[in-house]
C-alpha cells in the first residue's frame, strides 16, 4: 500500500492512503468531526451507498497541503473534488482515482520512491513509518492499521492484500 503525509485544513496531520483501485475519495467521520469547521454532510449518492454500507454523506472543498521542499504545500481545484463521509473506513482519508486523476498524479519507484503532485515530488512513506529528517515533525496516522478485518467495502485494498 501506498501512503503520505498530508495535512487536512492545515491543521490535522493524517497518513493519507493512495489507492489507484478506489472509485471515490474517502475521509473518515472521526476525520470530518476533527475537522471543526463549516463544512456541510451532503448527500450521497446511490453508487456510493450500495458500496459502502456506512457511507453517511459527502464533502467537497477539502484543503489538503502536502510536505515539499520544507513547507506545507496546497494544492488548487479542491473544490472540485468529492470525499465521501464513511463511519468506518480503514483508513482516515483515502485518495481515489478522481482525485489522482484531478492532480494528475505520477508515480516513481526507482530509484526514488515519491509521487507527483501538481509537480511537486513527495515521498511515499510506509504504513507504519514515523517522520524522519527533513519531513514533517508530526505522527501522521490511520484510523486502524489492521487490514486483516474485512476488506468486502474496501475496493482495492482486497485486490493490493492478494499481491502482496
Amino acid at each position: 500500500m501506498l501512503f503520505i503525509n498530508t495535512l487536512v485544513e492545515g491543521k490535522i496531520p493524517v497518513k493519507a492512503l493512495i489507492d489507484t483501485l478506489s472509485k471515490f475519495n474517502i475521509v473518515s467521520r472521526s476525520l470530518f468531526d476533527r475537522l471543526g469547521t463549516d463544512h456541510v454532510i451532503a448527500p450521497t449518492c446511490d453508487p456510493v451507498k450500495n458500496l459502502y454500507k456506512d457511507a453517511i454523506g459527502g464533502i467537497d472543498c477539502l484543503d489538503l497541503q502536502f510536505y515539499h521542499k520544507g513547507k506545507w504545500r496546497s494544492l488548487d481545484g479542491t473544490d472540485l473534488i468529492d470525499f465521501e463521509i464513511r463511519k468506518n473506513p480503514t483508513f482516515d482519508l483515502v485518495l481515489g482515482q478522481e482525485w489522482l486523476w484531478a492532480h494528475e498524479v505520477k508515480m516513481s519507484f526507482n530509484p526514488d520512491t515519491n509521487i507527483e503532485i501538481d509537480g511537486m515530488s513527495i515521498p511515499l512513506i510506509e504504513e507504519d513509518s514515523r517522520p524522519t529528517g527533513d519531513s514533517p515533525s508530526h505522527k501522521a496516522s490511520s484510523t486502524k492499521n489492521n487490514l486483516s478485518k474485512s476488506t468486502e467495502s474496501k475496493p482495492g485494498l482486497a485486490q493490493e492484500e492478494k499481491i502482496k
